[in-house]
């Protein structure tokens, strides 16, 4: 676990790193610096294969065009998390598929069914 903070800015955030399969995986869990600050929603970041991408158009994820090389936000997770008041306590993804557990015990997956020999 590591801290993070901008100049000036108190150490909030939690970050907890993972390379899952063939995508990458960060997802980051803000603590209150105070007890009367709620903690806020998860943020989700993913890099990784095409096809193995967590992005939703509907909540203005871009999907990518090509292999995510650099780590990008998968803002549904965060959307999510805020709309509903959980936060994001499992995560897993393969070469084809995901899955996220909330703190609710909410499970959610998606993928697809295509092998790699197409």
């Amino acid at each position: 676990s590591t801290a993070a903070a901008g100049p000036g800015a108190r150490a909030r955030t939690a970050a907890t790193a993972a390379v899952l399969g063939a995508a990458g995986l960060i997802w980051t869990a803000p603590t209150p610096a105070r007890a009367e600050e709620p903690a806020g929603g998860n943020r989700v970041y993913v890099w990784g294969q095409r096809a193995a991408m967590p992005m939703s158009e509907a909540s203005g994820d871009v999907v990518p065009d090509s292999d995510v090389r650099v780590p990008q936000e998968a803002s549904w997770f965060r959307r999510h998390a805020e709309q509903r008041g959980c936060s994001w306590r499992q995560l897993a993804f393969g070469p084809t598929f995901g899955a996220a557990r909330t703190s609710e015990g909410t499970v959610f997956f998606w993928g697809s069914c295509r092998s790699r020999e197409g």
